[in-house]
């Protein structure tokens, strides 16, 4: 895929802050305004402190104007410090739970930053958890509403909630993956693969996490979901190649790729493979098992238009008020990327947009 200088510039700094690799001096030096629109891009996908990590491998020549390095040292400062907060109550919350005999697993954000050279660079969203011991979700939401917290439930079954300033997710399901057939082979992975603990944050406190071939997989079915709908942007893309690079393939690639082949996802887990290979220059051996690898460019094309979860997609670019209006979006959305979806994961495709439609319901 041709990208344009920005985009090309943006991720040249995402891979040397991931993998402190230096960029390449060619798309060098950029204009003052150039660079406004490498910080807009780096804004919309969610990755700004990331690219600014990624401004330290460039000679002094090349930065940005000096007023516009102020600007993104101060927007990657507020990220930090909101990653450290977002981790004091992640630990205030599960220390909460497991009071009360709750295990909770943490899902994507938060843990996958433990996988990046610089974890608090890692822009947080929401705290995503998962409960999958018998009652314990029921438990949770019994106790949560209790603490006199406002609970909103959403059409796919997930609940959330906002706690000390932090909004918080409940999950029904460890994956993404919304084919009704497929729903006891991913509750016997689930007891097959299970569950690891990961330090996070300053003080390392343990929090359960899946499994890494649970995990993978869990981030794929993630991606792929919001790139059916309303769109993904880097930032869930840095999350999957930076796993990869912290976890050898040998110790779950096996299990992942057998899990591919079961769900019906290796199509789509080639396409995620040739992202990985091409536009953050991951080695075939660092990929999660040996695949021939797709061109990128069906999904980057998803990415790049719309940012952060489709956010910026120009349908999307004026705030929708009425319930109706967000649902018509949504339908369009699911319209716009039907040919994608029919294409790299045509049962997700259907399944999904009956179960939300049973949830609108």
């Amino acid at each position: 895929m041709n990208y344009d200088v920005e985009t090309q510039v943006l991720l040249a700094l995402l891979r040397a802050a991931l993998w402190k690799t230096p960029p390449d001096v060619a798309l060098f030096p950029l204009s003052p305004e150039a660079w406004q629109r490498v910080f807009r891009l780096a804004e919309e996908q969610t990755v700004t402190a990331l690219a600014y990590d990624g401004l330290d491998c460039l000679p002094e020549a090349m930065l940005p104007p000096e007023d516009l390095v102020l600007r993104w040292l101060a927007a990657t400062d507020r990220i930090v410090r909101h990653n450290r907060t977002m981790n004091t109550v992640l630990r205030r919350l599960c220390n909460a739970f497991w009071a009360e005999g709750l295990r909770p697993v943490l899902l994507k954000g938060q843990a996958s930053a433990q996988c990046y050279r610089h974890p608090l660079l890692r822009q947080a969203g929401d705290i995503d958890l998962y409960f999958p011991h018998s009652g314990d979700a029921q438990r949770a939401e019994a106790w949560v509403r209790r603490q006199g917290v406002h609970v909103e439930r959403e059409p796919d079954g997930s609940i959330y909630y906002i706690w000390c300033g932090v909004k918080v997710e409940h999950h029904p399901r460890l994956l993404d993956l919304y084919n009704p057939r497929l729903q006891s082979l991913v509750q016997d992975a689930e007891v097959h693969e299970g569950f690891v603990v990961r330090p996070i944050g300053d003080d390392a406190f343990p929090v359960e996490i899946p499994a890494p071939a649970l995990e993978m997989l869990m981030l794929s079915s993630h991606i792929l979901k919001h790139a059916m709908g309303h769109g993904i942007g880097l930032r869930q893309l840095c999350d999957v190649a930076c796993l990869c690079r912290s976890i050898p393939s040998v110790s779950y690639g096996e299990a992942f790729h057998r899990l591919c082949r079961e769900t019906g996802l290796e199509r789509w887990q080639r396409l995620l493979h040739g992202c990985l290979r091409n536009d953050f220059r991951l080695s075939a051996a660092e990929l999660p098992y040996a695949d021939a690898s797709a061109s990128s460019q069906a999904l980057m094309r998803i990415v790049l238009r719309g940012g952060n979860f489709g956010q910026y997609a120009s349908a999307r670019s004026q705030a929708a008020v009425a319930p109706w209006h967000r649902k018509c979006r949504t339908a369009a959305a699911f319209v716009r990327h039907l040919g994608f979806s029919l294409r790299y994961a045509p049962s997700e495709a259907f399944w999904m947009v009956a179960q939300l439609l049973r949830g609108q319901v």
